[in-house]
């Protein structure tokens, strides 16, 4: 989800109403394997990680264009 959010974020339109939710998916989620890997019940702590980095990057994004566009 995260580099399907991040390939997104750069068009305008899609960004809005596709990005956006998917980069926040991609944080919870990321975060989530993150927090299940400290506590020893994963072991995809990296792939957790990448996901939650570009969720958060795609959001950033999303936002920025969101600023410059209007």
């Amino acid at each position: 989800m995260g580099i399907v959010a991040l390939v997104g974020s750069f068009i305008p339109v899609i960004g809005d109403f596709v990005a956006a939710p998917l980069g926040l998916v991609a944080l919870l989620l990321g975060g989530l394997g993150v927090w299940n890997n400290e506590r020893g019940l994963a072991t995809n702590f990296g792939p957790s990680l990448i996901g939650a980095t570009l969720g958060a990057l795609a959001l950033f994004i999303v936002l920025l264009m969101f600023a410059v566009t209007r």
